[in-house]
C-alpha cells in the first residue's frame, strides 16, 4: 500500500530537497502536495486526506507547533516528522507533547528520513492491519446477523415455523397485536441481470438503506432478504397511512434519482404481526411483485382469473405447433409457434396459475421429445430452475422467459444445421456473460449455466467448446484467476478473502488452482 504525504516549509527549495532526496516510491510513499504555511497546510488537509506531514517548525505567521497543537485537538491519526534549524530542548519538549516522535534537524540527512519514515510505515502498516481486521470482524458479524435474521424470517415466509417464533419475532422487533403490511421490491429484470454477484448485493444494500431512509423514526419496521434475494419490508400498517402505493412511489422515484435504477414493489396485508399472517401477506406480495415483473407491469393490482377459452385453445395450438416443428426439425416453425404463445399469454396476462400451467406444457413438450429421441435434457440435480414455477420466481421479464424457451427447443432437435444458426452464437455469448457476472457464485458450472438459459448442459458444452475455444470450466476458471490476480495486486485483502470473492469457500484449493494456472503462489502476486 502507498501512503501519501505533505511538505510545510516556507522555503521553496527544502520542499524540493525533501520531494528529490530519496525515491519515496520505494519505502511505500507518494507526496500528496506541498504548502509554503499553516494555513495553506489546513486547507490543503481539509480537502485531501494524508498519512504523514513532514513539518518545518519555524515559519513566518502560526509556526508547526500551531499545527500540530489542531491536529491534535481533532484527534487526527496523521503521523508527523519534525523539522527545524534549531536543536533546542524546547521544540522538542513541545513536539513531543503532541505526540511526535520523529524530530530532524535541517539540514537534512537522508540515512535519518529513511530510517524515519521506515518506522511510520510499519508503525502505519501494523494500523492499517488492525483497522481492516477490525472492520472485516465488524462485516463479517453484520452480516451474520442479517444471515440469521433473514433465515428465520425466509422460514416464515415459505410456512415452516417453530415453536419459539413468537418470542423470536419479538426480538426483532416486530409488533405483533397490529396489522402488517409486506413489501417485496427488487430492481427490475434488465437491472438485476445485468449486474454481477458484487454489484447486486451492493444494489440490494443501497435499496436497503434507500428504505429505511423513507422509513426513518417509523418503529416496528423490519427489513430482510427472502430466498429470492428480494428486499422484504414488514411493518404496521398504520407506518403507511396514504398506503403501500404512496410509498413504493417515493422509494421507486428515490431509486431513480440516487441510483438510476428502476426497482418493481408488490405487497400484501396481514391481520396482524404474527406468523401466518407474515406468511399470508409475504406469499400476496411476491405474487404481486412476480406479476408486475413478468408482465413488465406498474398495475394497481394482478391477476387471478383464468384466461379465456378461446385463448387457451390458441395455446394448446400454439404447443401443438412447437412438437410438430421439433419433429420435422424445422427451427423456424418452432420460434414461429413460441412467438404465438408468448403473444397469447402476453395479451391476455395470464394469472400466474395460469401461466405456470402454461410453462408447464411447454416443457412437457420439451421433456416428450427429448425422452422419446434419448436426449440428455435434465438431470437429477437441476433444482428448480427446470420447473415452471422456478422460471416464474426467478425473476425475469416474459420476453426473457420466452427467450429462454427458445433457447431450449432450438437445443433439442440436435441437427448439425442447426449448430450453425446465429441462435447458437448468442446462446453461447450469453452464457460467457453470465460467467463474467456471476464467476464468483461458489455454484457456478455447467449445470448452473445451463439451468438458467435453459438448454441441455451437453448441447451448450459441445457449442461453448467449438465457439469459445474453452470449456465451460476452463473459462470459468480463467474469469476467477484474472479477477483474483487484480484483488491481490492490490494488496488490501487476504487470501481467504480473495478466494470467497472468486467463488472458492476452500482458501487451499484456491490456492493451488492459482499456483496451476499462474505458476506462482497467490502471496507471490500479492508483493
Amino acid at each position: 500500500m502507498t501512503y501519501q504525504f505533505l511538505i510545510v516549509d516556507d522555503e521553496y527549495f527544502v520542499r524540493q530537497r525533501i520531494r528529490l532526496c530519496i525515491p519515496w516510491k520505494e519505502y511505500g510513499f507518494e507526496c500528496a502536495g506541498e504548502a509554503a504555511n499553516v494555513d495553506q497546510a489546513l486547507r490543503f488537509l481539509e480537502a485531501t486526506p494524508v498519512d504523514l506531514v513532514i513539518l518545518d517548525i519555524s515559519m513566518p505567521g502560526a509556526n508547526g507547533l500551531e499545527l500540530l497543537r489542531m491536529m491534535k485537538e481533532q484527534n487526527s491519526q496523521i503521523k508527523f516528522i519534525i523539522l527545524s534549524g534549531f536543536a533546542t530542548f524546547e521544540y522538542a519538549r513541545q513536539a513531543i507533547a503532541c505526540n511526535v516522535t520523529n524530530y530532524l534537524l535541517k539540514p537534512i540527512d537522508t540515512d535519518e528520513l529513511i530510517r524515519s519514515i521506515t518506522e511510520i510505515r510499519e508503525t502505519l502498516d501494523k494500523n492499517n492491519h488492525l483497522k481492516q481486521e477490525r472492520l472485516a470482524w465488524q462485516e463479517a458479524r453484520l452480516i451474520a446477523e442479517h444471515a440469521e435474521k433473514s433465515t428465520f424470517f425466509q422460514n416464515i415466509f415459505s410456512g415452516h415455523t417453530s415453536v419459539s417464533e413468537s418470542a423470536q419475532l419479538r426480538e426483532f422487533g416486530v409488533l405483533q397485536d397490529v396489522p402488517c403490511t409486506v413489501i417485496v421490491s427488487d430492481g427490475r429484470p434488465k437491472v438485476i441481470h445485468s449486474l454481477s454477484c458484487q454489484e447486486r448485493a451492493a444494489f440490494q444494500t443501497a435499496l436497503g438503506n434507500l428504505s429505511g431512509c423513507l422509513l426513518s423514526g417509523k418503529s416496528g419496521c423490519i427489513q430482510v432478504t427472502d430466498a429470492y434475494s428480494h428486499q422484504v419490508l414488514i411493518l404496521p400498517q398504520a407506518q403507511l397511512p396514504a398506503g403501500p402505493d404512496h410509498f413504493l412511489e417515493r422509494l421507486s422515484s428515490a431509486a431513480r434519482e440516487n441510483f438510476s435504477r428502476d426497482i418493481v414493489c408488490g405487497y400484501g396485508y396481514g391481520n396482524d404481526g404474527l406468523a401466518p399472517s407474515i406468511h399470508s401477506a409475504y406469499q400476496t406480495a411476491l405474487q404481486f411483485f412476480t406479476f408486475r415483473t413478468v408482465y413488465e407491469s406498474d398495475g394497481g393490482s394482478f391477476h387471478t382469473r383464468l384466461p379465456e377459452k378461446q385463448a387457451l385453445e390458441q395455446l394448446n395450438t400454439a404447443i401443438r405447433g412447437i412438437s410438430c416443428g421439433l419433429l420435422k426439425k424445422d427451427h423456424e416453425f418452432i420460434v414461429s409457434s413460441l412467438r404465438s404463445a408468448f403473444q397469447i399469454i402476453g395479451q391476455e396476462q395470464f394469472s400466474l396459475p395460469a401461466l405456470e400451467s402454461a410453462l408447464s406444457a411447454l416443457l412437457s413438450a420439451a421433456i416428450e421429445y427429448a425422452v422419446h429421441n434419448e436426449i440428455g435434457l435434465f438431470q437429477e440435480d437441476c433444482g428448480s430452475a427446470y420447473t415452471a414455477a422456478g422460471i416464474i420466481y426467478h425473476g425475469c421479464s416474459l420476453g426473457e422467459i420466452e427467450e429462454k424457451f427458445t433457447n431450449l427447443f432450438l437445443s433439442l432437435p440436435g441437427s448439425q444445421e442447426l449448430d450453425d444458426i446465429p441462435m447458437i452464437q448468442r446462446i453461447v455469448v450469453q452464457a460467457a456473460e453470465l460467467i463474467e457476472r456471476e464467476y464468483s457464485n461458489a455454484d457456478m458450472g455447467l449445470q448452473y449455466i445451463a439451468s438458467a438459459l435453459l438448454i441441455s448442459p451437453a448441447y451448450l458444452s459441445r457449442n461453448f467448446k467449438r465457439i469459445r475455444k474453452y470449456s465451460v470450466m476452463q473459462y470459468i476458471t480463467k474469469c476467477r484467476m484474472e479477477h483474483a490476480w487484480d484483488l491481490l495486486a492490490g494488496g488490501r485483502l487476504s487470501i481467504a478473502a480473495v478466494a470467497e470473492k472468486t467463488g472458492y469457500q476452500d482458501a487451499f484449493y484456491f490456492s493451488k488452482c492459482f499456483k496451476r494456472y499462474f505458476g506462482i503462489s497467490p502471496s507471490q502476486a500479492d508483493r
